[in-house]
């Protein structure tokens, strides 16, 4: 069979029922729906499901629960006494507008192939921060493993009772 150029538009709607294009724009804006509610709401979907906030990283819409921010962390080698001294020091900032309170500071140390060597905690040095308030942390560690490279820097898993 031969279709010729006149043909054509009379065989589209055959082909093509009236509903499909409206069908087609409903599943495009429920997709859209979807995928504004999944970035609007994505603490919350974080918060039900902590395997996520992985997926939200990778796409570069990292998840803070907390809403406490890392800032200007530096850590540096010192001699007293004789002996090796791991300082660690930087600053937590609350993003938040209410205030919140800080969990413990957990540090640990990470050899040349990123297992971890040593780890250990210190309370954070205020129990709670004010809107967009702003704290020094340091963190020392006398005698650190030789094998230690790096330095990871987080909170502790669960807020800290009140002190």
């Amino acid at each position: 069979m031969r279709l010729s150029a006149r043909a054509l538009p009379g065989l589209l709607p055959r082909l093509v029922p009236r509903s499909l294009p409206r069908k087609l724009a409903t599943c495009a804006a429920l997709a859209l729906a979807l995928v504004l509610v999944s970035i609007m709401k994505r603490d919350a979907i974080v918060r039900a499901a902590p395997p996520l906030a992985g997926a939200y990283a990778a796409i570069g819409l990292p998840v803070n629960l907390n809403g406490l921010q890392w800032r200007d962390v530096k850590t540096r080698v010192v001699v007293e006494s004789a002996q090796r001294v791991l300082a660690v020091e930087g600053e937590i900032r609350n993003m938040r507008d209410h205030a919140r309170p800080v969990p413990d500071i957990e540090l640990s140390l990470r050899d040349n192939d990123g297992r971890e060597v040593y780890r250990w905690s210190t309370p954070a040095p205020k129990a709670n921060l004010n809107q967009n308030e702003t704290i020094q942390f340091r963190a020392r560690l006398a005698s650190p493993p030789d094998t230690a490279r790096a330095v990871r820097v987080h909170f502790a898993e669960a807020e800290p009772a009140s002190r």
